[in-house]
């Protein structure tokens, strides 16, 4: 799947694409169940509240949708054991939101059974997979926004066969708390293809421009995107970006537009081997920049799931001044999940799963799982975006100085409310 760049000043994006598939199609045709009538069926969408415009409002939304702590370490779990894979086996750069994984595979899990069922919301770190759906409404609630400053917007599509039919109970889950739309489509049409390629362009604002191939035997695409757009607390003053040498692990340079901000007094955290500090945005979230120390490879930050939860949000704290220097950059990856999952040991969902939950069909499993991300920030801000598809188929006084003059390869992480949106090393800018 092939990406283009955005227009925006900064984004980050993502997308999983996962695609079920029949192995008993063969040459026989397609199951003659039918799909609903209804060609495309729409959620409901949450209302975005705007925390600058109706702060009481922002804060009862949060206190009503709140989610227990046990759901917010289960996707913790979650989101180190995988980032840890997916960035260990990247080939240079790489954009990953674990939220969006996350989401997409939770909606895929309320539609298995038996062992299928246990094996995968075992990976999701659910001990209650009764209230998993209740909690990723909560969380979807809490994370929604649509603001003139700010976006996270998280949509979820599910691209049928008009030879498949899903079950209601599924599908008012994936409305009520996934907030999923239903297109029923014909696989075996290329233009299929191209209609959903045009749905994630339009929910990544055109960070993601897929190229999707559709095949006859494949049922079911689940994707699922993520948008995020916020400015800086503190905005980098753009007449003090200058041009600087970017170090590559292999010993060359790159010229690229580094942008500069010091703060007298700022908090930075020193670890084994690395120092961090991460820069405030507008609606509640932060960016952290991670620094190997001079001669520890990049790579060393995340040799262990464990490993990679300390650079990310442990270490010393300190109050001090810190210097950024951040070179302004763009990424976009693409990402084999399924390879990832099966690695982690998980099989049962990618052989004949028992999909009972979401389908009379018989033979089903899941082909391909794969998430596209993208990243863009500068003076203003940060962009991002990522796209997983699931195919069925006041100050305190400085103590000291932290310099983050990111000038090699480095780790970064956005958050928001808790929860880990995107992770990802910027290799070569």
């Amino acid at each position: 799947m092939k990406k283009r760049t955005c227009n925006k000043t900064a984004a980050l994006c993502g997308l999983i694409l996962l695609a079920i598939s029949s192995a008993v199609l063969g040459g026989c045709g397609k199951s003659e169940i039918l799909a609903p009538d209804a060609k495309t069926v729409l959620p409901s969408y949450p209302e975005s509240i705007d925390q600058e415009k109706d702060w009481d409002k922002w804060r009862k939304n949060q206190d009503e949708n709140e989610v227990p702590q046990s759901f917010i370490e289960s996707q913790s779990g979650f989101t180190f054991t995988t980032a840890r894979e997916l960035l260990a086996g990247r080939e240079e750069n790489l954009v990953y939101s674990p939220a969006s994984l996350y989401y997409a595979l939770s909606l895929a899990a309320s539609g298995t059974r038996g062992e299928t069922a246990g094996e995968l919301y075992r990976f999701l770190g659910v001990e209650d997979p009764d209230s998993a759906a209740e909690y990723a409404g909560r969380f979807y609630r809490i994370l929604y926004c649509d603001s003139s400053i700010s976006q996270m917007r998280m949509a979820t599509s599910l691209w049928v066969d008009q030879s498949m039919s899903l079950k209601e109970e599924f599908t008012k889950t994936a409305a009520a708390r996934y907030y999923a739309s239903l297109h029923t489509v014909d696989f075996s049409d290329e233009k299929t293809g191209k209609e959903m390629g045009k749905w994630v362009k339009e929910n990544t604002k055109g960070t993601i421009v897929p190229e999707i191939r559709v095949e006859a035997q494949q049922l079911m695409h689940l994707m699922n995107t993520v948008y995020f757009y916020d400015e800086w607390i503190d905005r980098f003053n753009q007449s003090s970006t200058k041009k600087g040498a970017f170090h590559l692990a292999d010993g060359t340079t790159e010229e690229t537009d580094f942008m500069n901000a010091t703060y007298g007094s700022h908090n930075y955290r020193n670890g084994d081997g690395f120092v961090s500090s991460s820069l405030g945005l507008k609606e509640n979230g932060s960016m952290v920049f991670v620094l190997p120390d001079e001669g520890v490879p990049v790579d060393s930050l995340f040799d262990t799931p464990d490993r990679l939860k300390e650079v990310l949000e442990g270490g010393e704290s300190h109050m001090g001044e810190v210097v950024f220097q951040v070179p302004k950059f763009t990424a976009d990856t693409h990402s084999d999940i399924r390879e990832v999952m099966i690695k982690l040991g998980i099989t049962g969902i990618f052989e004949d799963g028992d999909f009972s939950g979401m389908t009379d069909n018989k033979g089903i499993y899941i082909s391909s799982i794969t998430q596209d991300g993208h990243i863009a920030i500068d003076e203003k801000g940060v962009e991002a975006s990522a796209f997983t598809d699931i195919t069925y188929a006041g100050a305190a006084l400085p103590e000291g100085r932290a310099d983050l003059i990111l000038d090699r390869p480095f780790l970064y992480g956005i958050e928001k409310n808790g929860v880990w949106l995107f992770i990802g090393v910027c290799d070569n800018p």
